[in-house]
Formats: structure tokens, C-alpha cells, sequence
């Protein structure tokens, strides 16, 4: 007996319900079956669920015979949540629920299709819905009531013990058990697990299966042994070699022995339990057979005899000798190559790549020796390629190649590992191999490699990550020796040698999160280190010696540099910054470099945010300067306590902007910068010596200063420097006073000889604030006047105002101008807020949280329809011009017999309670039929320039948000009934050409925005129409979203058309849509 729900209906008080309802379904079986058993097949379960109840009213009475509307649904949650099944019964499609003397039944299921998947959660929760009491028994109901609650939960029933599907999977698919409970048909035990099937006595395991990772074990380590018997054969002679697998292994008791298949044989299986024969080399037994060991004391290793020879235990390697390895290590391989080049594509690589593949996953080792390639060795996953050293070289043959010849190779490329062998160019004069080439690989490391000669560059990565590069040279690649391409992330590059790479000693290029240390750079022609395009770059640590160029930046954000060492790079600047952010220098020692050039230690160009701070700059050898920030576009460079003297360059060259100082010095205590802007020097900051400036310096308390010539200008213990003398560029003399003085804005003007007077905040914790003393307010506390002494501006802290122009009448209109916005959108603001869209021609005002368009109207200077529908109703008809409605009196025509209009009540609508007057449009009930809404389609021609027309529509039932079989057209058009027009700008909707979304149209074409129509009821999408100032575009907007514009097929001059909405279905379901309001509103020109 489920519980009594309580509803709201006005006819209907209490609802008593009772039924069986089938709900969990429960089958359990061991095995899933590969097959069907036919045998076995399951009893079909019905898919319906039978459901009775009583229906009385408030006073206790049945409810009248008849049949009625009813909704049933079922939920995953007691409340809320969502729906997973729903059944209508509705009279007009004669399914109804027929009530006799109270009492009905129904079995659910029977139109809406009741499957067992609604039922894979054990929360399900049944739930009914009654309609409106007008609309009980009407063929179109409505469903304003509410379902009644609480909802009911589902429980089991009979049929649960004979289940169709147990968690979805429907019974057939399960082994079977047949007589004396042996399972027939094929099973199988199809799952990734390391106890996928067990067997047990008791606690102990006697059998488990770890499909995981291919085990079988027999018993458990215990204190009880698991005996397990092999098959026993009685007779001579082994199974048939067909039916035997190499591992495959049985006892046979004719000869008392167990007898192992490996090889391709049948043997007797090694249970000697005894020690493996040892001795020395001489000592190997003479006729071994394949897998026999024997340990050779004279080389001290396990030998296998494998491959028709005695070699060493593989397990962990395979072993590679070349043709020129000594004749022991050949003996000892397990592969030796030929040597032979003479064809295309056939030197060593072919067999070291067959070992490799043989040796997926594990190692594969180069003896010492010379191995000649002519095409590409190639690494597999998770596989390491080893040599002994530098006794190991792969070298490519002389065909002037353009294969690499070392690359990764594998689906999903990573895990590999390079190390300790050389690869050499050779003596090729052309071609453009590369040494290591590694594409679309993670996880590789490279240590103890040395690549030379490459005619390209030695080492090249791109789309790349978790690569780390250690312990390897470098040198006398023709390109760059690492070049480290787009994509690559992650790398770790560490005490490596580069030297000798004609282009670049190492480059990167698009690339993020590599780490340099602790290398050594040294004797390449051009640049050490090139970081281009790159970010989250660390260079730390490196020796960058006796090349042309040291480090270049460029095009790249977020760089250390860092206690690297940059000695005697002679072409150009040590370090170099272009067009890069957020670069980090510190603590690098730099001696000696820019020999006969115009070079410099440190050169900053078109760069922010650099920061500079700790360097030793010494002896530079070029003409140029110690540090250079070399054009104004450098902002806000910081530099503190770097230290620069000696011979050549040592000054600071400062042509950037808002540049900070911090302790700067040199060897000889001058302090010389030739800077082109306002020097900003830092807190606690006392330079003493020359103070050379072609501009004012931005002097705050604490610093001293010497001038070049005339008096001494001196601002320390906390004083502040004003009426500053600067003479040709040089401060020659000024004034100090304490600080907490009272110096004034005149001072502040006085003093500024840039040609601007500028009060700057310096911290946000210190703001600016021009405050009326107390008992000193004044009608003009602050006031900004023109050279005639007109106030431009005035506070009157007397009367709390705020007045722009002259407070008095007179001939003057000083204007006041707002920000202007020429993008569509508004800002995000605050009450109050007001600034001019040149986008949509409008001054917009936000009060009450919203922006909306100022109201400064005037029907000279536009003109407007603002429509909201707070009146009128028009009852069911059929035919033109049933009547109007609305407060412009739109024409209201239905298509067929019985379409309505009217306002919605918000008392019994909560969707629309924040909405004043919406206009609800039904739909008449038989097939081919609309409705159609007009304010006047001859009221507009062409495109009228400066015009925005806005409305909010939606659906109401579902029949309509479904929009099966529905076409609408909403906006300004000529239709005046339900047919397409031929002129308008509007929005269109239509199941036969839009699957589900908006088409915005201009006369008779019409393009898809992307945008779908809403399938929630009481749900509204916003729409907008704005034409331009040329009345020559159309642009389209569907909640504040552009969806496209159009300039072609606009209506013409002589094409008539107004305010229209129109709908039609092809089917007899009623559709009800809501419109809140529709507004149109056109800024003119001239006035009219």
C-alpha cells in the first residue's frame, strides 16, 4: 500500500493509491557467456507496470464516471532532481484514465515505453500530475496544478524473482547451469583484474587467475601445500607434435618422467635439481642442446647455448658487435653486423634495429667497434640503446644522407633511453642529417653521448616533453648543436659540452619549461645560447666563454638568467634582450666581452619589465656601454647593485622609460648614466660621484647627490630636494628641505623640468587626497579656470556640488564630455553610471542594476514604439483582423478556427512575476494553423538607418518548445497571414529547414546563427535588430550575442513593411508562445 500524497486542486483534496509494481530485477550467475544459450533463455518479463487508485473530492465523495487527463512520471529523487520516465494519458488521443465509482487502472507502460534501464538505480520515486479542473476531461488540458506530493519510492515485486536483466545485462548473456551443475556452452572470463577467478577452500586459495598481469598461481605461500597434478600419460610415445605449444609440459608414467615441448620438441624436463656445469672456456660441453647453461669460469659468465652458439644470459640484453669489434666480442654477440654499405639502406642499422625490435622493452648494447649506418636507427618504446663509450661509434656512411641516424620510433612514442656511445657525420660534405632526432616522444633520456660532424644540427626535438639531456658533448655540427623546436616542454639540459656549431650553440624556439645548467658553451661562431619565442626558460650556471655572442632573448617571456659566467664572447653584446618580458638578470659575471665592436655587457631593447640586479660587469672590450637600455620602448627596467669598472664600456646608457635605480656602482665610485627620461632612483638608495643626466631626476627623500659644477646639491637624513638648477642637462645646484615640510603644488610645477607637472602615487597604501580643513569648507574649495579666468571646473565643499562651467549665467557653455564605447556591450558599472555608445548612437544610464538607453526623448529627434501588451484580449476566431490588442492595438489574425490572444495572469504564472504585461499566443487545435500579430506592415520602407528593435519570446507548453512541425517569424516583415514574406528584417524559426536553431533574414533570405531555439517552457530568448548610421547594414543579436550581420538582400525604398509576428503548425497540437514586450526605437539624423 503506497502512502497517501496530499495535491493542491481546488476539486481534489486526498488521493489514495495502491498497487503491485515491479521494479528490481535480480539474476546472479558466475561466468558472463560468450553466447546465447538457447536452452537457458530467460522468461520474458512485461515491460508494463500495473497501477490502481481512488479519487474523491474535499468532501470525502468518488469522483464522477468518467474518463480524465492524468500524468504519471518517475523520478531519481524524492524531491527535485530529475525526471528518467513520464506517461500522459490524455483524452484526446483516447488514451484517458477511465474512473468508475471512484476507482481506476491503468498499466503503465502501455504508450510511453517503460524499459528496464529506468530501473538502474534503486532511487526511483513515482510521482502523479492532475490538470487544471476546467481542462480534466478537455482534449487540450492544462497542467497549472502542480503534482502532488510526496512522490512514492518503487520497491520490489513479484517479478524480481524472475529477472530479465541483472544491471542491464539481460539474462541470456550469463552461463547457465545444466544437469549435476556443470555450465555448458563456451564461457570465458573476459576481464583485467589480479583476482579475476578464484578458487577457494575455506580461506585458502587454491587457484587464482591474474588476467592483470598473466599470472596463474597454484596455492597460497602458507603453511599448507597446494599440490598441482599434471595430466598423466600411461602409455610411450609423446601427444601429437600438432596439439603441442612450445611451454607445454605433462608426466608420463610409462617412463616415469615429466616431459617438457620447448623449441619445437618434446624433451625431458630438467628435475635433476642439481648445480649448472662450470669451467673454463675450453671446458664447454661439445654438443650442447638449445637453452642448456654452462657457467665459464675463465670470463666469469653465465652462458646460454641459444641461436647455435654459447652467448651470454639475455634476460635484461641483447648484444651487438660490429664487423670491426674484436673476435670475442663477436663470438660473445648475439648479433654482429656486416659492414656492408654497397646498397641503399643496408649498412649496420639493419641488424642493430633488428636487435632492437627483438629487445622491445628492454636493453640492446653496442660493443666496442665502428658501426656504419646509412639509414636511421630507430629506438622503440621503453627501450634503452647502449654503447660501452666512446668505444662505441655509430658513424654515417659517406652518401651525403638526409636520414638522422638516431630517431624514436612506436605509436605513442616514449620511455627511451640513449647513452654512452659517439655518433660522428662522417666525412659527408653535404646533406642534412641530423644526429638525434627526437618527434612526438616523452620521457627520453640522453647521457653520455657525444655527436659530431652532423651536417645539420646535432641534436633536434619538437612536440616533446620530459626529455633530459646530461653528461654529452656536442661539437662541430654544421647548424645549431641542439636545437630544441615548437612544442617542446619540460626538457632538463645539463653539464653538457657545446662547442663548435656554426649557427647557434643551442636554440630554442616556441618552446616552455627547459631548464640550462651547468654547461659549458664554448668556441662557437655565432651565439652561445638563443632563446626565441620561448617562456619559463632557466639559464643558470653555464660557462659562455670564446664565443662571438654570449645569451639572446628574444621575443620571449618570463626568463632567468642566472650565475652564469660570460667571458670574452667577442662579436657583440654578452647578453642581449629584444622584444622580450619579464626577464630576470642576476649574478652573472661578465669579463671581456664585445672586442672591436660596438657591443655591450648587458643590451636591453623594445623590453619590459627586465630586472637587473647583482651583475659584475668588467673590462667590456666593445664601444658600448656596461648596461644599455638602448630606445624608450624598455619600460620600467629595474637595476640594482650591479658593479661595472675597468677598461672600455662603464656607464649605463638609459634611453628606456620609468626606469628604477638601486645602488648602482662602480669600480671607481662615478655613478654615469645618459638616460633620455626622468630617472626613478629607489628607497635608501646614496650615489656620490657624477650624476650625468640629460633630464630632471625623480629624486625622493634619502639620496645624496654631487653635481658636475656649480653648487653641490645634497638631499640626505630624510630630507627632500626642490628648486632643482639643471643646466645643459646637469643638475648644478637646488635646494633641500625636510621631509613633512610644506612644499607646494607651485613647487612640485617649479620644479618639474620635463615639460609636464606630474604627482605620482608610490604606493597603494598612500593615496592621494584634497581634503577641506575642518570649518574650512568653501563654495570654490578646488577650481580649474581657463586663461580669462573662467571656471572650468569648481567643487563647492560648501553646498556639497560639483559644477562644470561658471556656476552664473553668462554666454559660455562649457561642455562636459562622457567616455565614448564604439564596440556594442555595455561596461560592467554602477548605479548612477552614464557614458555615450557610438556603436548603437545612444547615451546609456544604468540605475537599479541595469543599463538601458537614456530617456531624452523627443519625437523630433526619433521616434518610438514601445509595446508591452498590459491590455486587451482576443478570443478564439478565425479569418482576418479578428480584433486588436495591446496598447498600439496590434491586428490579431488566427490561421484556422479557435487561435486566442491574451495577457498573462502573474498571479497564477509565477514564470513571468517580474515581467509587467506578457502577451500569450495559443495556437488554434487542428492541423495547417497559426496565429499572425501586426502593429502595421506599411509602416517602414528601405532600411531605416539608426533603429533598434528589441523583444523577448519563448515558448509556453512543450508542444511548442519542442517545435516540432512549427515555423515562426518574429521582427518586421509584409506577411500579413501565415505565409513567408517577401520584404522585412526579422528572426525565423522552422523544423523543416533550421534543425533547431534561429535563421536571421533580410527579405526572402535567411541564414543559420548557430543558435538554438530554446527547448525549456517559460524560458525567453532576448532578440535585437540594429541597423547602422547608413541604414546599409543589418546587425542580429540573440541575448546580447552577435549572430551575424547582413548587407545584401536589404529591403528596397518602395518595399513596405512593419511590426510582425507570426505562427503556424501542421498538426493539430495546440502551441502556446509568450512575447513580454517588443520595442522599436530610431535615433534621427535631423531633426524632423
Amino acid at each position: 500500500m503506497m502512502k497517501r500524497q496530499q495535491i493542491s486542486q481546488g476539486w481534489m483534496q486526498r488521493f489514495l493509491l495502491w498497487g503491485a509494481i515491479c521494479v528490481a530485477l535480480v539474476f546472479m550467475a558466475l561466468f558472463a557467456a560468450s553466447s546465447p544459450f538457447s536452452a537457458h533463455a530467460a522468461t520474458t518479463v512485461p515491460t508494463k507496470m500495473n497501477f490502481q487508485g481512488r479519487i474523491t473530492n474535499s468532501a470525502g465523495n468518488i469522483l464522477a464516471d468518467g474518463t480524465y487527463n492524468m500524468r504519471f512520471k518517475i523520478w531519481d529523487s524524492l524531491s527535485g532532481g530529475s525526471s528518467v520516465w513520464s506517461e500522459d494519458r490524455l483524452v484526446s488521443a483516447a488514451q484517458g484514465v477511465t474512473v468508475t465509482n471512484g476507482q481506476f487502472s491503468v498499466q503503465l507502460g502501455e504508450i510511453t515505453s517503460l524499459p528496464a534501464s529506468v530501473f538502474s538505480s534503486n532511487s526511483r520515486y513515482f510521482e502523479i500530475e492532475l490538470p487544471t479542473p476546467g481542462t480534466a476531461t478537455s482534449s487540450s488540458p492544462t497542467w497549472t496544478e502542480g503534482a502532488m506530493t510526496p512522490r512514492n519510492q518503487l520497491v520490489t515485486s513479484a517479478y524480481a524473482y524472475n529477472a530479465e536483466t541483472l544491471d542491464g545485462i539481460d539474462g541470456a548473456s550469463f552461463a547457465q547451469l545444466g544437469a549435476n551443475n556443470a555450465f555448458t556452452g563456451t564461457n570465458s572470463v573476459d576481464v583485467s583484474n589480479a583476482n579475476a577467478f578464484q578458487v577457494k577452500s575455506g580461506s585458502t586459495n587454491l587457484f587464482n587467475a591474474n588476467t592483470a598481469n598473466s599470472i596463474v598461481t597454484i596455492g597460497t605461500s602458507d603453511t599448507t601445500g597446494a599440490v598441482l597434478v599434471l595430466d598423466v600419460k600411461t602409455d610411450a610415445g609423446d601427444p601429437a607434435g600438432g596439439s603441442a605449444t612450445n611451454g607445454a609440459m605433462y608426466y608420463n608414467s610409462n617412463a616415469n618422467k615429466f616431459r617438457c615441448y620447448q623449441n619445437g620438441a618434446w624433451k625431458d624436463c630438467d628435475t635433476s635439481g642439481g648445480t649448472i656445469a662450470s669451467g673454463n672456456t675450453a671446458g664447454r660441453p661439445g654438443s650442447p642442446s638449445e637453452g642448456d647453461q654452462y657457467l665459464d669460469t675463465d670470463i666469469d659468465r653465465l652462458l646460454v647455448y641459444s641461436n647455435g652458439k654459447w652467448q651470454a644470459d639475455r634476460t635484461d640484453a641483447i648484444i651487438v658487435a660490429s664487423s670491426t669489434s674484436s673476435q670475442t666480442d663477436r663470438d660473445a654477440a648475439d648479433y654482429v653486423t656486416d659492414g656492408n654499405t654497397g646498397a641503399a639502406n643496408d649498412g649496420d642499422q639493419i641488424e642493430i634495429n633488428t636487435a632492437l625490435t627483438a629487445a622491445s622493452g628492454r636493453k640492446v648494447v653496442l660493443l666496442a667497434g665502428t658501426y656504419t649506418v646509412d639509414a636511421s636507427v630507430q629506438i622503440p618504446n621503453n627501450t634503452t640503446l647502449t654503447g660501452v663509450g666512446n668505444g662505441t661509434l655509430i658513424q654515417l656512411a659517406t652518401i651525403n644522407a638526409t636520414d638522422d641516424i638516431v630517431e624514436t620510433t612506436g605509436t605513442g612514442k616514449t620511455g627511451q633511453i640513449l647513452r654512452d656511445l659517439r655518433i660522428d657525420g662522417g666525412t659527408n660534405a653535404s646533406g642534412t642529417q641530423r644526429g638525434i632526432s627526437i618527434l612526438n616522444t616523452d620521457n627520453m633520456r640522453i647521457n653520455g653521448v657525444t655527436v659530431s660532424n652532423m651536417r645539420n644540427d646535432g641534436l633536434y626535438t619538437n612536440t616533446s616533453t620530459n626529455l633530459t639531456i646530461t653528461d654529452s658533448t656536442f661539437k662541430d655540427n654544421d647548424d645549431r648543436g641542439i636545437y630544441l623546436d615548437s612544442s617542446t616542454e619540460n626538457v632538463m639540459f645539463e653539464n653538457n659540452i657545446v662547442t663548435g656549431s656554426v649557427n647557434a650553440g643551442l636554440l630554442t624556439y616556441s618552446v616552455y619549461g627547459v631548464t640550462i645548467n651547468d654547461n659549458v658553451f664554448d668556441n662557437n661562431p655565432t651565439d652561445a645560447v638563443v632563446l626565441n619565442v620561448s617562456s619559463s626558460v632557466i639559464v643558470s650556471n653555464n660557462s659562455i666563454t670564446d664565443n662571438s655572442w654570449g645569451i639572446a632573448v628574444v621575443d620571449s617571456n618570463d626568463i632567468i638568467v642566472s650565475a652564469n659566467s660570460l667571458l670574452n664572447n667577442t662579436a657583440g653584446d654578452a647578453i642581449h634582450l629584444t622584444n622580450s618580458n619579464r626577464v630576470s638578470l642576476t649574478d652573472n659575471r661578465l669579463h671581456n666581452n664585445g672586442a672591436g665592436t660596438a657591443g655591450s655587457g648587458i643590451k636591453i631593447s623594445n623590453s619590459d619589465d627586465a630586472y637587473v640586479t647583482g651583475n659584475s660587469i668588467t673590462d667590456t672590450a666593445g664601444t658600448g656601454y656596461a648596461i644599455d637600455i638602448d630606445v624608450s620602448t624598455s619600460d620600467r627596467t629595474y637595476l640594482s647593485n650591479n658593479v661595472y669598472s675597468g677598461t672600455g664600456a662603464s656607464s649605463i646608457n638609459d634611453s628606456g622609460t620609468n626606469t628604477r635605480y638601486g645602488g648602482q656602482t662602480n669600480g671607481s665610485g662615478n655613478y654615469l648614466i645618459q638616460p633620455a627620461g626622468t630617472i626613478e632612483l629607489m628607497k635608501n638608495t646614496n650615489v656620490t660621484g657624477t650624476l650625468d643626466v640629460s633630464s630632471s631626476v625623480d629624486a625622493v627623500s634619502g639620496y645624496s647627490f654631487n653635481g658636475t659644477s656649480g653648487s653641490t646639491v645634497t638631499c640626505s637624513g630624510g630630507q627632500v630636494m626642490q628648486n632643482q638648477v639643471v643646466q645643459g642637462g646637469i643638475i648644478t645646484g637646488g635646494s633641500c628641505t625636510t621631509a613633512g615640510g610644506t612644499p607646494t603644488l607651485q613647487d612640485v610645477y617649479d620644479n618639474d623640468a620635463s615639460g609636464t607637472a606630474d604627482i605620482t602615487t608610490t604606493s597603494s597604501a598612500k593615496t592621494f587626497l584634497f581634503k577641506a580643513g575642518s570649518g574650512f569648507d568653501a563654495a570654490a574649495l578646488f577650481d580649474i579656470q581657463d586663461a580669462g579666468g573662467l571656471s572650468m571646473f569648481t567643487v563647492d565643499s560648501s553646498n556639497d556640488r560639483v559644477y562644470i562651467g561658471d556656476s552664473t549665467a553668462d554666454g559660455v557653455g562649457v561642455e562636459l564630455v562622457l567616455d565614448t564605447k564604439n564596440t556594442a556591450g555595455d561596461p560592467t558599472g554602477v548605479d548612477g553610471a552614464m557614458y555615450y555608445n557610438s556603436d548603437t548612437k545612444n547615451f546609456r544610464c544604468r540605475h537599479n542594476g541595469i543599463w538601458q538607453d537614456c530617456d531624452f526623448a523627443s519625437l523630433r529627434a526619433e521616434w518610438v514604439l514601445q509595446e508591452d501588451f498590459s491590455t486587451g484580449t482576443v478570443t478564439a476566431g478565425t479569418g482576418a483582423d479578428l480584433g486588436n490588442i495591446g496598447d498600439s492595438l496590434w491586428t490579431f489574425v488566427s490561421i484556422g478556427t479557435g487561435g486566442t490572444l491574451g495577457k498573462v495572469n502573474v498571479g497564477t504564472d509565477a514564470s513571468n512575476r517580474d515581467r509587467f504585461g506578457v502577451l500569450q499566443m495559443n495556437s488554434p487545435a487542428t492541423v495547417t494553423t497559426g496565429v499572425h500579430l501586426r502593429r502595421d506592415n506599411t509602416s517602414m520602407a528601405g532600411v531605416p538607418s539608426n533603429m533598434t528593435v528589441e523583444f523577448d519570446f519563448g515558448p509556453v507548453n512543450t508542444a511548442a518548445a519542442n517545435g516540432t512541425q512549427t515555423v515562426t517569424r518574429i521582427g518586421l516583415h509584409d506577411s500579413t497571414n501565415s505565409a513567408a514574406p517577401t520584404d522585412g528584417i526579422y528572426f525565423q524559426y522552422s523544423t523543416t529547414t533550421t534543425a533547431g536553431n534561429w535563421f536571421r533574414c533580410t527579405q526572402t533570405t535567411c541564414v543559420d546563427t548557430g543558435v538554438a531555439r530554446t527547448t525549456t517552457a517559460n524560458t525567453y530568448q532576448r532578440f535585437r535588430i540594429q541597423t547602422n548610421s547608413a541604414g546599409t547594414s543589418v546587425e542580429f543579436f540573440i541575448d546580447e550575442a552577435s549572430v551575424g550581420t547582413a548587407s545584401t538582400n536589404l529591403p528596397g525604398s518602395t518595399a513596405s513593411y512593419g511590426p510582425a509576428i507570426n505562427t503556424s503548425t501542421v498538426d493539430a497540437t495546440i502551441r502556446q508562445w509568450k512575447i513580454d514586450y517588443f520595442q522599436i526605437k530610431r535615433n534621427l539624423t535631423t531633426l524632423r
